[in-house]
């Protein structure tokens, strides 16, 4: 068997030695042929480092985390170690100096009673002993990313029965108002069709998984990889930024989210690349990216579809969320970010949000295509009650609601129900 590839985690610090002792443990490993990955050895110049470490992560056997008191303030080291567990890939603590409380920092960093290798004065001896250990425990990863492969490989080939799309795309198929309510402050319209070929709406709202990993664009047409594909940066042909995946990259590494994604909450991203397809054909600007497929890793990554309650939040926390971005002036980057100084840039500028599109909650990837019936009428019922309940809120501003039905049976069915709970317009 070929020898386990490696990622040094450390607390970089050129001063204090600590990126030296990395080096050291890189070069001897390498010695014995080891692919060893660390960023002083492995970063390419002219690309975003922190992208580069989230990439490389994934695709190795296991992480080396070096301990030091400073590695558990460092919100990088934590950064990576979440990505390591949430990808399955194993972590061996290697304690490589100091005198402190090794067990203190292990959870600060979450991993509680995890055992280390104590590398602390580099001895043969403790070289052995941390070689052994990558060999036992390299299996274990190897074992935990074939589940993870068939999970998320079942999760991105789960696909509804065969239906035929709705064509040609009909952005304004049927047009709806709600009872006593101006058409001018508030319309509701039957979209039918792929919505990624809709123009002229701000949100597109994307139904996506709770590790919100966007499926491949090589690997399904689902709304999830469509979007991907057209809000990415696309020149001749070659893909040169995926940008609307990167986004949420950054999102979930900030603090204001927790892994995985409960179900129906929302994470804003942009639309895509300035030059995407999206931005550029569509004129849309924001994708709010819902959890409403759990991945249970407890349980070789069962799916789990959002029950009622779930959808419903879905849709409520996406209206919110409006209020949230007009609140905030669309500063929806983290701080630091290149897309949060563009922001800021932008903000006095910015334009409210009037238009949003949704797909037909978990009745795609999330596989209650049996309950599309149920579930439109649910939704087109949550639209009614959180207009209700947010229209006079300050920095609401919703003006246009779709709904969108991607075959030609399901526009049957929405239209139905639209017609039923709603005033025919046109």
């Amino acid at each position: 068997m070929p020898k386990a590839r490696l990622f040094i985690s450390y607390k970089t610090g050129r001063d204090d030695g600590l990126t030296g002792d990395a080096q050291d443990l890189r070069r001897r490993l390498m010695q014995d042929d080891y692919d060893v990955w660390l960023d002083t050895e492995n970063l390419a110049g002219g690309e975003r480092w922190d992208e580069q470490i989230f990439e490389a992560i994934p695709v190795r056997d296991m992480v080396l985390l070096l301990l030091s008191e400073p590695a558990a303030e460092s919100a990088w080291v934590r950064r990576e170690i979440e990505i390591a567990k949430r990808t399955h890939v194993y972590v061996i603590p290697v304690l490589i100096r100091g005198s402190f409380d090794v067990n203190q920092v292990l959870s600060k960093l979450a991993l509680p009673n995890v055992q280390y290798v104590d590398y602390r004065e580099s001895k043969d001896h403790q070289y052995r002993t941390l070689v052994e250990q990558i060999e036992r425990n390299k299996h274990k990863t190897l074992e935990a990313r074939d589940q993870l492969l068939i999970g998320l490989g079942r999760l991105n080939e789960q696909k509804p029965e065969v239906r035929t799309k709705f064509s040609p795309d009909d952005q304004e198929h049927r047009v709806y108002g709600l009872p006593e309510v101006p058409l001018e402050q508030l319309t509701v319209y039957l979209a039918a069709g792929d919505m990624t070929r809709m123009s002229g709406i701000d949100v597109l709202v994307n139904s996506e998984n709770s590790y919100m990993q966007m499926a491949r664009v090589f690997e399904t047409s689902s709304l999830s990889s469509n979007l991907r594909w057209r809000g990415s940066w696309v020149e001749r042909g070659r893909f040169k930024e995926d940008t609307v995946q990167l986004e949420l990259y950054d999102q979930l590494m900030s603090e204001n989210y927790n892994i995985p994604v409960a179900t129906g909450h929302v994470i804003p991203t942009h639309a895509g690349h300035d030059k995407s397809e999206l931005v550029k054909e569509n004129d849309a600007r924001y994708i709010f990216h819902v959890a409403m497929v759990q991945v249970d890793p407890k349980q070789s990554l069962k799916m789990i579809s959002a029950d009622n309650s779930g959808i419903e939040d879905g849709v409520r926390n996406c209206f919110r969320e409006v209020i949230r971005v007009n609140g905030e002036k669309g500063l929806i980057s983290p701080v630091g970010r290149p897309r949060r100084d563009q922001e800021e840039a932008q903000k006095d500028h910015y334009k409210n949000i009037e238009s949003i599109i949704f797909p037909l909650f978990a009745t795609g990837q999330g596989g209650r295509t049996s309950e599309i019936l149920d579930i439109a009428e649910l939704m087109v019922k949550t639209f009614i009650g959180c207009y209700k309940s947010y229209k006079n809120r300050k920095n609401f501003t919703l003006k246009r609601i779709y709904l969108c039905a991607f075959s030609q049976q399901d526009v049957q069915i929405v239209e139905e129900v639209m017609n039923r709970s709603l005033t025919p317009k046109g």
